[in-house]
């Protein structure tokens, strides 16, 4: 335990994050194109605020899509610019962005590339992790810079974002004085220097249609191109969701054997408690004083039982705990008042030991012979009370003829549910107790996962998309 603790295992809001980054690998991207591999490409165009992105992707479409100025930044939500056609050709594409992008807006552009290629524009990359889902669901990400901007570090971030994604990535020079502007020189030596093999494509501002060769090549990519784009592609993010499953595995197998151990200290503690405050009430009643007495009184003294039984279970379960190192952790983050039960817990069993007084009217109503009026009633409920918490006095006669098998059955069920009242203390301070692990994953999630770490080759084969490329 100690070995697999050392590995300081995610947490489990971490582990949450990459499941759902897992789940939206598979469901946003693979599967959809994996089942339809000549829908248009999803084009995402990125970059650092104010390097143009709305202005090429304007250039490109043909349109004003999307703003364009000098207040900063002009996009502030995702937009999303396809054909009908093309939204018509991947019918799941609007969905799926609204799923990671809710702000999405949408518009047609009638232009020849939107046929076979959707954009969509997205927000200045400052803050990856909001736009990482919309990321993800692209087939290919142009990262737009600019002579002034192209060193910049939130661009090589996202630069490396894309390739840990496996995101096919192109470098779009927007503004450069021509295609031999030697900042593209200077580009493309850092990014060999840093290992990324991308393309560089130049926006030349001499020309009058700078976008053109950029139109050329997507319009290739979507086209006769597009199994060399998207074969690797799917390779390469198959690989790294297969990766990706079989590590978290790792962590949540881990977190849910530790979490098991510590559950079961916790099960195994209050047991004995809930067991030993049933036995008291079931076994003998709480004797002819208890029976005798106001139960306003009663109830005082045996919620002050209760508590005695919940914080010795509490100790006990944090004595246990403190033999793991998990548990140990925990402890020491606010957990030493574990044992301590709440202030409130007293008051609180009183009041749900005073109420079951209240249900012995309807209870013992169900054991007479015939409906009884309020007073009769209340004498049967009295002796039952009395007999359920321990008087073995005979009762009388009148009592036991309005029975239907006299007065034994209706106590022992008077009985039971006092018993059920005073343990239902113990389970609810059982949680409180279990809450303190955080949350925790099932067998079933852990085994899931498991199972698609095994068959992924199966689910999700890297295909060949000669035919389907050359079809479209």
């Amino acid at each position: 335990m100690a070995e697999v603790l050392d590995k300081a295992p995610l947490t489990a809001r971490a582990q949450d994050d990459e499941r759902k980054s897992l789940v939206r690998s598979i469901a946003g991207y693979l599967i959809p194109r994996l089942e339809r591999p000549d829908a248009p490409l999803l084009v995402a165009l990125a970059g650092a605020d104010g390097v143009g992105k709305s202005h090429v992707m304007n250039g490109l479409v043909d349109a004003e899509i999307s703003p364009e100025g000098a207040i900063r930044p002009t996009t502030t939500s995702p937009v999303l610019v396809a054909s009908d056609d093309g939204v018509g050709g991947w019918d799941e594409l609007l969905r799926r962005l609204l799923s990671a992008a809710p702000d999405l807006q949408f518009q047609v552009a009638e232009a020849p590339l939107t046929k076979s290629v959707s954009f969509v524009d997205l927000p200045a990359t400052l803050d990856l992790p909001a736009n990482r889902p919309v990321l993800g669901l692209a087939d290919l990400v142009l990262v737009v810079v600019t002579p002034t901007r192209y060193a910049d570090v939130t661009t090589w971030d996202l630069i490396a974002e894309l390739r840990s994604l496996a995101i096919p990535t192109w470098i779009v020079m927007n503004q450069v004085t021509g295609v031999d502007d030697p900042v593209i020189a200077d580009l493309e030596q850092r990014l060999r220097g840093a290992g990324y093999e991308l393309p560089v494509h130049p926006l030349p501002s001499d020309t009058q249609d700078p976008v053109a060769g950029l139109r050329a090549q997507l319009a290739f990519a979507a086209g006769d191109g597009r199994t060399q784009l998207i074969e690797p592609a799917l390779r390469d993010r198959n690989a790294r969701v297969l990766d990706q499953a079989a590590a978290l595995t790792v962590p949540l197998g881990e977190a849910l054997v530790q979490g098991e151990e510590l559950g079961a200290a916790v099960d195994a503690e209050y047991a004995a408690a809930a067991e030993s405050v049933s036995t008291l009430i079931l076994s003998d009643g709480l004797g002819p004083g208890a029976a005798a007495a106001l139960w306003a009184d009663v109830a005082d003294r045996l919620a002050g039982v209760v508590t005695r039984r919940i914080g010795v279970a509490a100790e006990r379960t944090a004595t246990a705990w403190r033999r793991t190192r998990e548990g140990a952790a925990i402890l020491s983050h606010g957990g030493h008042d574990l044992w301590r039960h709440p202030p409130d817990t007293a008051r609180e069993t009183r009041n749900k030991l005073l109420e079951w007084e209240a249900t012995l009217g309807p209870m013992v109503a169900r054991h007479t012979r015939r409906q009884l009026n309020a007073y009769k009633l209340g004498q049967v409920v009295a002796a039952v009370k009395a007999r359920a918490l321990g008087d073995t006095g005979k009762a009388r006669r009148r009592v036991r003829r309005r029975l239907k098998d006299g007065i034994d059955p209706a106590a022992a069920e008077a009985r039971r549910s006092l018993a059920g009242v005073a343990t239902s203390m113990v389970m609810d301070d059982k949680q409180r107790f279990k809450l303190r692990m955080g949350p925790r994953p099932t067998a079933e999630a852990v085994a899931e996962l498991r199972t698609l770490v095994a068959s992924f080759d199966v689910e999700l084969p890297a295909p060949s998309l000669h035919e389907e490329a050359t079809d479209a």
